[in-house]
C-alpha cells in the first residue's frame, strides 16, 4: 500500500511538443502497460488475506496450548485412577505421598470390632473382617495408627446409650442360654436365620413381651453388621416370627395412670406408711415432682445395675412462679442439651409441689449431689422408692401389679389430655421425640371401665 501511494502521488509532467506527445502516444500503450504492472504488483500481493492467516494461527496457538494441557491433566487422572484400582502397582519415586496410601490390614479392624464386641458382651467371636478384603472398614494405613484406632474403640463404645448396652447385654446371656440349653451347643458367627427364629420362639416361650422379644433380636442384628456378617434377622422366617409375636400378644400396657384422685389419696397414704417426718417429705415431694414435671423414675431414683445418671441439685433453680430443673439425662437426649421442666406453684398447697419441694429441702439441706437423697445423703435408690410405693399403693386397695412408678407419668399425660391441653404441648410437655404419648393417654370412663373389670 505505501508503494501505491507513492506512486500515485508522482506530479505528472505535460509534454513540451506535438512530437514528444506523438512518442508519447506511442508508446503510452506499452508504457502504460508495464505502469499498470509496476503499480499493480503491490496490489496484487495479497497482504491482507496474510494478515487474516495470521490472525487465526495467532488465535489458534491458546487454544493449541490449552488442549495439550487438558491432554496431560487427563493422562495424569487416568494415571492416578488406575493407581487406585491397582495399589500394588509400583509408583515412581516423584509421584505425591496421596499415591502412598494403602489399606488398613484386616488383622487391625479385626482386632478393634472384637475389642468391643469382648468389651461391650463379655465375649469374643471371630468377626467377619477375617473374610472380607482389607480396609472392609476404610482407612489408609498412613491413618489407622494405633491411636486412630483407639479412637475407634471410644467411638464404637460411645455409639450406644448405656442402657441399650446393658439390654444388649441381657440378650446375648440369653442368646448363650438358648444355644446351651436348646441347641447343646456355642455361639457361632454368623447365627442361621433358623436359630435366630428359634430364639424369638424360645423368648415367647418365656413370656417375654413382644417389645423385649424385638429389643433382644436387634442386640444380634448389631453384633452381626457390626462383624460384617449376614444380618440373620431381616430375613424373611425372622421377621414373620416377629410379626406372629406382635399379633398374639394383647399390644395393650396394663399399666393404669395415677389420676388426680389417686395422687390425693397416695399423699395421704404416704404419711401414714412413712417411718420418719423425713421420709414422709420425702414421698410427698417425689410424688408430686413426677406428676407435674412428667418424670421418669430413672430422672430421678438412682438404679445401681443401671448406673443412670439423675437430676442433681445444682440442676435446680428456685424462680417467682416456683422451680425449674435443666434435665440433661433423658431418653432420646443424645447430644444432652438442657431440657427446662417448670413447676409451677397450685393454689391448693397440700397438692403443689413447689411447696412440697421447698419443705424436701429444707430438712435435705444445701449439700451437692443427687435431687432426693436418704437420710444417710446418698441417692435414694430406685429399689427402696418403689418398694414405698407400692406400701402406699396398697394402703389405698389397688393393685401394685396395675400402679407402677411410670403410672405418675401416665397419669400426667391423661390429665393433660382431658384438660384439653394440644398434642404438641403434651408432647414436649413430656419430652417425647414422637407421638408415642398417645398410647399413654387413658379417658376415665376407660379408667373405670378397666378397674371395673379388674374387681369382677
Amino acid at each position: 500500500m505505501l508503494q501505491v501511494m507513492n506512486t500515485r502521488s508522482k506530479p505528472r509532467t505535460m509534454p513540451s511538443s506535438d512530437g514528444q506527445r506523438a512518442n508519447n502516444h506511442g508508446a503510452s500503450r506499452s508504457t502504460r502497460k508495464r505502469v499498470a504492472v509496476n503499480s499493480a504488483a503491490p496490489i496484487v500481493v495479497p497482504t491482507e488475506p496474510s494478515a487474516k492467516r495470521r490472525q487465526v494461527n495467532n488465535a489458534q496457538t491458546p487454544l493449541r496450548k490449552t488442549v495439550q494441557d487438558l491432554s496431560t491433566q487427563v493422562e495424569k487422572l487416568t494415571d492416578i485412577i488406575l493407581n487406585m484400582q491397582n495399589p500394588n502397582t509400583s509408583q515412581p519415586a516423584s509421584t505425591s505421598a496421596a499415591h502412598d496410601i494403602t489399606e488398613a490390614s484386616p488383622s487391625t479392624e479385626q482386632g478393634v470390632v472384637e475389642g468391643h464386641i469382648h468389651q461391650l458382651f463379655g465375649f469374643s467371636v471371630p468377626s467377619g473382617y477375617a473374610r472380607g478384603r482389607a480396609g472392609a472398614m476404610g482407612g489408609p494405613s498412613n491413618i489407622t495408627t494405633r491411636s486412630t484406632s483407639d479412637n475407634l474403640r471410644l467411638l464404637l463404645d460411645s455409639a450406644l446409650a448405656p442402657s441399650t448396652k446393658a439390654t444388649y447385654r441381657r440378650a446375648w446371656n440369653l442368646v448363650h442360654e438358648f444355644y446351651s440349653q436348646v441347641l447343646h451347643s456355642v455361639v457361632k458367627l454368623p447365627m442361621s436365620s433358623y436359630h435366630t427364629a428359634l430364639f424369638v420362639s424360645y423368648l415367647n416361650l418365656r413370656k417375654l413381651s413382644a417389645a423385649t422379644i424385638l429389643t433382644y433380636v436387634s442386640a444380634i442384628g448389631y453384633v452381626h453388621r457390626l462383624s460384617v456378617y449376614p444380618d440373620p434377622t431381616n430375613t424373611f422366617l425372622v421377621q414373620k416370627s416377629i410379626k406372629a409375636v406382635q399379633r398374639l400378644s394383647s399390644g395393650c400396657d396394663a399399666r393404669m395412670p395415677i389420676t388426680w384422685d389417686i395422687l390425693q389419696r397416695l399423699l395421704v397414704a404416704a404419711k401414714h406408711i412413712s417411718h420418719n417426718h423425713f421420709e414422709f417429705l420425702f414421698l410427698k415431694a417425689a410424688f408430686l415432682v413426677l406428676f407435674f414435671g412428667f418424670f421418669r423414675i430413672g430422672e430421678l431414683m438412682y438404679d445401681s445395675h443401671k448406673k443412670n445418671v439423675v437430676v442433681d441439685i445444682m440442676q435446680l433453680s428456685k424462680t417467682r412462679d416456683g422451680f425449674v430443673i435443666a434435665i440433661t439425662h433423658f431418653k432420646h437426649n443424645i447430644t444432652r442439651r438442657p431440657f427446662l421442666v417448670h413447676l409451677l406453684r397450685r393454689d391448693d398447697p397440700k397438692l403443689c409441689p413447689v411447696v412440697a419441694l421447698t419443705n424436701y429441702l429444707c430438712i435435705r439441706g444445701k449439700q451437692p449431689g443427687p435431687l432426693f437423697l436418704d437420710q444417710l445423703q446418698q441417692s435414694f435408690p430406685k429399689a427402696q422408692f418403689c418398694s414405698r410405693l407400692k406400701s402406699c399403693i396398697q394402703f389405698c386397695n389397688l393393685d401394685p401389679n396395675l400402679y407402677k412408678s411410670h403410672s405418675f407419668r401416665i397419669g400426667a399425660c391423661s390429665l393433660a389430655s382431658e384438660q384439653n391441653f394440644p398434642e404438641s404441648t403434651i408432647r414436649i410437655m413430656g419430652r417425647w421425640k414422637s407421638n408415642a404419648f398417645k398410647k399413654y393417654i387413658r379417658p376415665p370412663q376407660l379408667v373405670m371401665e378397666q378397674c371395673r373389670k379388674r374387681v369382677l
